[in-house]
């Protein structure tokens, strides 16, 4: 009887020693792993629309793989996103790896500011690091590029929308026109009834096309000549639209006009009239003069 225990503890000493050896062996062949984690993005690149009332924001999808490590272990992988404008993050944030697990699905969102400059592209790293037990290390991240669409607003505005002369006389309308767009712009200003001031006694005068730089403003001057005949007074439809616009969308200024007849006072004033009553003083003078 003695015998067989003595037997036995000597079976479950040399499965202990066994084991430990075992368990030694182990950790060293999983030490001298090579332990790699790699993201992987499925898009290079995607647009982003930035213009008001957009969403202003893209997903892109990829994968992350982990390669020799201990599956009996878990590996804890962190991820996080770097950008160059705007707001971005990896989803999951964090991944686990056990057993027969060796690949997992992950997705980067973005989001851009409204208005951002559509002059360059922006790229986006998903990057990370792992650990499992002692043993860490870098995950090998991927890049992406966002290219940023294009979009066309030009807006005008103008102090003095309205303008009291003479029949005869011209008007001078000094207006503003901005570039509220994310890009350079070549902007196109016409009169939109034109011809019906023109039966009405009103004229205006061509106005060239603008190049303007985004985020920048110019002014020009639209000029407004009546007739003698021409109506008390008429608005001028106005609109500024890109010509580098596929779908462009014009903005309107509605300027006033009104031509009225010079009263007796104002004809005593009017620069003509006075020059003509200087010029007759002048020639009475000096018929005077002579005379004497």
């Amino acid at each position: 009887m003695v015998g067989m225990r003595k037997a036995a503890w000597v079976c479950i000493m040399c499965m202990f020693i066994f084991l430990s050896m075992l368990s030694i062996i182990s950790n060293s062949t999983y030490a001298d792993l090579i332990t790699t984690v790699t993201v992987d993005i499925n898009e290079d690149e995607l647009a982003v629309d930035v213009s008001p009332g957009s969403r202003r924001s893209v997903t892109f999808t990829g994968t992350i793989d982990a390669e020799n490590y201990n599956t009996a272990v878990p590996l804890e992988v962190d991820l996080w996103a770097e950008s160059t404008v705007g707001d971005a993050w990896v989803s999951p944030p964090k991944v686990f790896f056990q057993d027969d697990k060796h690949s997992d699905i992950l997705q980067l969102s973005i989001e851009v500011p409204f208005g951002t400059s559509a002059s360059e592209d922006h790229s986006y790293t998903i990057s990370g690091t792992w650990q499992q037990g002692g043993r860490s290390g870098d995950v090998e991240g991927d890049t992406c590029q966002i290219i940023i669409l294009p979009y066309y607003l030009p807006v005008m505005s103008c102090e003095s929308q309205y303008k009291d002369i003479h029949k005869g006389e011209s008007a001078i309308f000094d207006i503003l026109l901005n570039n509220s767009g994310n890009t350079d712009d070549v902007v196109r200003v016409e009169i939109v009834n034109k011809e019906e001031l023109k039966a009405h006694g009103f004229s205006t005068y061509e106005i060239s096309d603008i190049t303007i730089a985004e985020n920048t403003s110019k002014e020009f001057k639209l000029r407004a000549s009546t007739s003698k005949d021409a109506l008390d007074r008429h608005s001028i439809e106005v609109t500024a639209t890109s010509i580098r616009d596929e779908y462009p969308n014009s903005d309107t200024l509605i300027l006033m006009i009104r031509a009225r007849e010079m009263n007796p006072i104002e004809t005593l004033f009017d620069p003509m009239v006075l020059i003509i009553i200087a010029v007759v003083i002048i020639v009475g003078i000096v018929v005077f003069v002579k005379k004497r």
